[in-house]
């Protein structure tokens, strides 16, 4: 049918409608339908704006609430009881996943069980009451069978043997580190760490990534007061790097999505790059609303053609410290084959 089309068309008409479709006001109405899908999708999906919950929207609202404890329960300086409101919204979230008649050995919900129990578990090593959670939890107990929740305890001598392994023990022994010891991060290793990173892979090769190296301590604590996740950590923490994607490398309405891509693989690169050589590192979200959003790029002379990908934290080890256990779920449960 096309072949037909093009043999009656004039070849005037052809080279028109060809002009037509790229033109610019096509590609921003391409863009603009793009994005609306964007935004369905996203609004359809994500377990903050559905009304009816998935399991799929449960077992990451449940990570989501037990991580916030767990984070709490590996600060330097424990704040007995902190945590109600995460602690309401785990148990709340937990209650309507039971009540789906989800699989309650699922690691995501046996992990949420587990923070809580740790907590409580820390909590009477304290002395410090917290009746109201231990009688929530009550009907639970029974449910708990992994002990998969709370935090670990590292050291830095295991893992700075773990950088110089292979790429798996590498892997492994990467823990986001939100407290730092006293001694100062040489701008030199951030360098090394960033030439390392300039092998990763872009479309076209079009590298649309850049770093903020940010060393001077009233900056640093301007941008996390606005970042807003390192609340009572970041201890002794003496650089944070900002990684921003360059909307003006990209291109069509297809590529809408690519600089968070591109610059979501370079982070990840800068992450392990930085990791090798001996540092510690937290990524720190960067979902701002708008107000944050333009603060920050007031703050450090952000381009409005930029958009921020992740900030890291960075320091060193201290010779021991705790971290959130963070479970993982088993790969099987993310891999699909078509073979």
């Amino acid at each position: 049918m096309k072949d037909r089309l093009k043999k009656i068309i004039p070849d005037s008409w052809l080279k028109a409608i060809r002009r037509l479709r790229q033109s610019r006001i096509v590609k921003k109405i391409q863009l603009l339908l793009l994005v609306k899908d964007d935004v369905t999708r996203f609004n359809a999906s994500a377990f903050g704006l559905r009304k009816h919950q998935t399991y799929g929207n449960l077992i990451s609202a449940i990570t989501f609430h037990a991580h916030s404890i767990e984070k709490g329960l590996s600060h330097q300086n424990l704040r007995l009881g902190f945590g109600k409101k995460a602690l309401a919204g785990l148990f709340s979230t937990l209650k309507t996943y039971k009540e789906g008649g989800y699989p309650l050995d699922d690691i995501r919900f046996q992990s949420g069980l587990s923070v809580i129990d740790e907590y409580i578990r820390i909590h009477n090593a304290h002395d410090f009451n917290i009746e109201e959670t231990k009688i929530r939890f009550e009907p639970y107990r029974t449910l708990h069978t992994t002990a998969i929740g709370g935090t670990l305890d590292l050291r830095k001598e295991d893992i700075l043997t773990a950088t110089k392994g292979n790429f798996n023990d590498l892997v492994k022994m990467r823990f986001s580190t939100r407290d730092y010891s006293v001694q100062k991060v040489d701008v030199q290793l951030i360098n090394q760490s960033i030439v390392t990173s300039m092998k990763t892979p872009s479309i076209c090769n079009r590298q649309p990534w850049e770093v903020i190296v940010i060393q001077n301590k009233a900056i640093i604590d301007q941008v996390l007061t606005l970042q807003g996740g390192l609340t009572e950590h970041g201890s002794h923490l003496s650089t944070l790097l900002v990684v921003l994607s360059k909307g003006e490398y990209l291109m069509g309405p297809e590529e809408r999505n690519q600089g968070y891509v591109d610059g979501g693989m370079f982070a990840m690169t800068l992450l392990y790059a930085l990791h090798q050589n001996g540092l510690a590192v937290c990524p720190l979200n960067a979902d701002f609303n708008r107000k944050i959003d333009r603060n920050l790029r007031t703050l450090l002379s952000i381009s409005p053609h930029d958009s921020f990908i992740v900030m890291l934290s960075v320091g060193h080890y201290m010779e021991s410290y705790k971290v959130p256990r963070s479970q993982r779920d088993d790969f099987s449960e993310i891999t699909t084959y078509i073979l």
